[in-house]
Parts: C-alpha cells; sequence; structure tokens
C-alpha cells in the first residue's frame, strides 16, 4: 500500500550496501512495519466500499452486503 503523503517513512540500507549514513524515503509501507497493517486495512476497506459493501458501526473491520 502507498504511503499516505502526511507520512513519511525512512530506513537505513541493509549493512555491506552502499555507504553508511545513507537513509532512503519508503514510498511503500513494508511488511514488518508497524503502520503495514493500518495500511492494509485502508485500502481493502477502500475497495470492498467501492464494491458497495458496508462496514457495521460494532467492528469496523466487518463489511455487510445491505441487499
Amino acid at each position: 500500500a502507498t504511503l499516505p503523503d502526511n507520512e513519511e517513512v525512512y530506513t537505513s540500507l541493509p549493512h555491506g550496501w552502499g555507504q553508511p549514513g545513507i537513509v532512503l524515503k519508503l514510498i511503500k509501507s513494508v511488511y514488518g512495519l508497524a503502520q503495514a497493517p493500518l495500511h492494509w486495512l485502508n485500502k481493502l476497506s477502500d475497495g470492498l466500499i467501492k464494491v458497495d459493501l458496508k462496514p457495521i458501526a460494532l467492528d469496523p473491520c466487518l463489511f455487510i452486503d445491505e441487499k
């Protein structure tokens, strides 16, 4: 999932790659980041809403078809 515009995440290169002290700005969420599950839920929710599924009030992770 693409990171939101208001969020910046940086990472350093693994040992043995490039020069020490160089950091990279991530443009996509990476598995293992604390934010990754939230980004995945947001992307999944957007897709489910586009196909007319609605989240229920008691559990926003549960979607129903009201038809």
